[in-house]
């Protein structure tokens, strides 16, 4: 079997026990050749690789483009297990993502858990939005994301991550959030942030959870490709059990990053539309995630502290990504009516 692999690629022994597993994973294919293996992106702990293969199927050239997805980190096996039961597992409930072909767990191959799924040619969403404009993509997305939290869950998922709320228990989606957003302030000494904690700690009680829903967890225009104009969804990995209002306040946070918060109430609308009921208290969600989103930007200015993201660095924080983070800042402004005085500072 030829191999021709860019250097961005695993090593050339991981590049030949991959051959070999194509070979058995694609026996329809004759003389199979992997042409390209390069690296075009990485995420938290995973990276990915596009492959093109060549074949033939009845004498005919078969070209086959492809995405592997490489896990890492101490629960890589259990993130690539997740993402596939749930790619798999939403289809059948019309959530459009890419055809997943294999969920490999068998370390001898790369080292790491991989799945392999289609490669979608038409882009993210994202990019359309940055030439098209955002008006007319908000139903498709909302409609979409509507249907997510719509689907009967325990269907997928039969062990929830965390504790489902109970008749005496009614906030406990929410609590965890709190909680986290206190101890990090607590850890980084955060101060500038103790009026806005206590404003969402004494208005707890909006947050009262609704039934639990299936949430994507990170829905936005990065995360959905573009299909002959249909929406596919990718990167499954933070989905969990939740209250459906924490998927669509986070939504709104990153669609105002990219296209301005002017969107937001359109968004709200289409999301109702396409659930068919009004969305209650949202301001509240949208205070807290907005919040959590101030607190990670003010953990990275810490010098002790590594931006996980590479192109996001401190520098640029303080310069060319400035206002990223002032924009839901002065959504939060305008829903607590609170300053904190790490962002103002920035």
């Amino acid at each position: 079997m030829t191999i021709e692999i860019t250097p961005t690629g695993p090593g050339d022994a991981a590049q030949e026990r991959l051959a070999e597993f194509l070979g058995r994973q694609y026996p329809e294919l004759e003389a199979l050749q992997v042409l390209e293996l390069s690296e075009f992106g990485e995420g938290w702990e995973t990276d990915l690789y596009r492959l093109r293969l060549t074949g033939t199927r009845s004498g005919k050239p078969s070209p086959l483009g492809l995405v592997l997805r490489l896990y890492k980190g101490s629960d890589a096996l259990e993130k690539a297990r997740k993402e596939f039961s749930l790619m798999t597992g939403v289809t059948p409930f019309g959530i459009p993502t890419p055809r997943v072909d294999a969920l490999v767990t068998d370390l001898s191959i790369l080292e790491h858990p991989f799945i392999v799924m289609e490669h979608i040619q038409g882009g993210t969403l994202d990019v359309r939005i940055r030439t098209e404009g955002v008006s007319q993509w908000l139903d498709p997305m909302m409609q979409v994301l509507a249907r997510i939290h719509a689907i009967p869950w325990e269907e997928l998922i039969t062990e929830p991550e965390g504790p489902l709320p109970q008749s005496d228990e009614p906030l406990v989606f929410i609590g965890s959030l709190l909680g986290e957003m206190d101890r990090t302030i607590d850890r980084y000494g955060l101060t500038g942030f103790g009026p806005t904690k206590n404003w969402l700690h004494e208005r707890e009680a909006l947050g009262a959870a609704t039934a639990p829903a299936l949430i994507h967890n990170d829905y936005h225009p990065q995360n959905i490709l573009i299909k002959e104009d249909e929406l596919v969804i990718i990167d499954w990995s933070f989905a969990e059990i939740s209250d459906y209002r924490m998927d669509l306040a986070w939504s709104v946070l990153l669609i105002g990053v990219l296209a301005g918060h002017e969107h937001r109430s359109a968004m709200l609308e289409a999301y109702e539309r396409a659930a068919g009921s009004p969305v209650e208290n949202f301001e509240y969600f949208e205070a807290l995630k907005f919040t959590m989103r101030m607190l990670t930007i003010a953990t990275w200015l810490d010098e002790a502290v590594e931006v996980p993201v590479p192109r996001i660095t401190k520098q640029a924080i303080r310069g060319d990504y400035k206002v990223h983070v002032l924009n839901p800042y002065r959504r939060l402004k305008e829903i607590t009516g609170l300053e904190i005085r790490t962002i103002e500072e920035l």
